[in-house]
């Protein structure tokens, strides 16, 4: 087994853990334990330093996956190079924390509006955005030598424990809310320092001056491809934060606190996706160097059905069972204004995966630059949707302008790759996979007992049972029945 196979079923694993730890964390200890308004200053303080640093950082880290190796092959250039871009979004950070400390009470008030229990917390964006500049150079630094799982550690899974080590200092009130945001704060800098001194073990290297290296045609050269990243990850970072900028500033807190832990449970759909993307990676792209569209038709085909079903089941085990979530969950009927937020991004989740790797495909191929202003548009998109559905229907408004915006983007990104590429994923099996799912979520939402365990048990039993015969009676998936069929022979 290869290295990039190996470290991808590890991180594979690793995310796995991260978020059954995380469905402990959000559905039980944060709602037990965190007010509504406190969940959603967490939520607030530990996302936006990740869209500040991505723009801080000006497309570092991916500077580093782009030209390392071709700058790793002569040691002064490699030592000169990495140099330069783990300096170069120093003082960038230092303007924006200038900016930030000048502009204080405007920026505020553009930010958070008026929410003043939020204002002790803004000052935690300026350490947290200089951990998530420099986490994002180190899992770079690592990545260059195809290592990923200890930097998935030390990003997912080491964070839910440090807030697993604070919540029972807080419970005993040893602490308050905010000491323990500081607390985490001082646990995500240590974890980039362990990630930084990890990544320079894997590639020693040390800081020197880079002036020599920066010739007029390297400068450019780095300067435009780092642009042009910038350019398409600014979208990318506005889509996965919109939400979190905008709730707060028009509702509350109190509404993001709800809205995220309901978003958490949605997102769940998702993680077969992430793990699917990461082995399909390297396939994909070595089918589009060789011209081999037969080969990247037939992927886009099998990860498009192989995603619906696993997805289908995810969702339908999530949307028909949301009572029994909000029964087990502490204080569980101040949430449950959160339903339709998990029916709406679980729907955008699963829509996603129904596309297959339409992304990954246009990543690859030559029309990869329509990806970043698709991406673009995407974004403007978002927030315009936001805008008009947040004041209208609250945090409801922000689920469905994801819902309507995820779809509209896999619309877009499908018929690209169709129309340029010549292939699309969609088969009848995948009209069968959807009435199967149809058909199995109406009869699941009829089995009602007065226990909801019983129900719960028997719901998921019946959704899995069904979907698992459809998958082989209709032979939906010659990758499952392949693999049923392995499993049952070794039985």
């Amino acid at each position: 087994m290869g290295i990039v196979l190996r470290q991808s079923l590890k991180s594979s694993i690793v995310n796995y853990a991260a978020v059954a730890l995380g469905a402990v964390i959000n559905i039980w200890f944060f709602p037990e334990y965190l007010s509504k308004s406190e969940i959603g200053i967490y939520r607030y303080v530990f996302n936006v330093p990740l869209l500040i640093a991505g723009f801080l950082q000006f497309g570092a880290s991916s500077s580093i996956d782009h030209f390392y190796p071709i700058y790793s092959k002569n040691n002064n250039d490699r030592n000169r190079f990495l140099s330069f871009v783990f300096l170069y979004p120093l003082p960038l950070f230092v303007a924006g924390a200038s900016l930030f400390f000048l502009f204080r009470k405007p920026l505020d008030n553009f930010m958070i509006g008026d929410t003043p229990e939020m204002a002790p917390y803004l000052i935690l964006l300026v350490p947290l955005t200089l951990i998530c500049i420099y986490r994002s150079l180190g899992e770079a630094l690592c990545r260059s030598a195809h290592r990923i799982v200890v930097p998935s550690v030390l990003r997912d899974l080491a964070p839910r424990f440090a807030i697993l080590f604070l919540l029972p200092l807080l419970a005993y009130q040893i602490i308050d809310f905010q000491e323990m945001a500081i607390g985490l704060t001082l646990f995500w800098g240590l974890f980039v320092i362990i990630l930084l001194f990890y990544g320079a073990k894997l590639n020693p290297f040390h800081l020197t001056n880079f002036k020599a290296f920066l010739t007029p045609e390297r400068r450019k050269e780095i300067f435009t491809y780092n642009s042009f990243v910038f350019i398409g990850s600014a979208g990318g970072l506005i889509i996965a934060n919109t939400d979190t900028l905008m709730i707060p500033k028009l509702t509350g807190f109190e509404d993001l606190g709800v809205y995220s832990i309901a978003f958490y449970i949605g997102s769940v759909i998702e993680v077969p996706r992430k793990a699917l993307s990461q082995i399909s990676l390297p396939i994909i792209s070595k089918a589009i160097k060789e011209n081999d569209i037969k080969q990247v038709e037939s992927l886009y085909k099998k990860t498009a059905i192989n995603q619906l079903i696993v997805g289908g089941w995810l969702f339908l085990g999530i949307a028909c069972n949301t009572d029994f979530i909000f029964h087990l969950m502490p204080k569980g009927d101040e949430y449950v204004q959160g339903l339709y937020v998990i029916l709406f991004i679980g729907g955008a989740r699963l829509i996603d995966m129904a596309f297959g790797v339409n992304n990954e495909i246009l990543l690859y191929s030559k029309y990869y630059k329509l990806n970043h202003w698709i991406t673009i548009a995407f974004a403007v998109l978002m927030i315009a949707l936001n805008y008009i559905f947040i004041p209208a229907y609250g945090i409801n408004g922000a689920a469905f302008a994801t819902f309507l915006s995820v779809a509209i983007y896999n619309l877009s990104r499908f018929l690209i790759v169709w129309k340029k590429i010549g292939t699309q994923p969609f088969t009848l099996k995948t009209g069968i996979t959807l009435g199967l799912l149809a058909l199995t979520a109406f009869i699941a939402l009829n089995i009602s007992f007065s226990n909801f365990w019983i129900t719960f048990l028997l719901r998921g039993t019946w959704i899995t049972l069904a979907i698992v015969a459809g998958v082989l009676g209709f032979k939906l998936s010659d990758d499952f029945s392949g693999l049923f069929r392995k499993f049952f022979n070794k039985g």
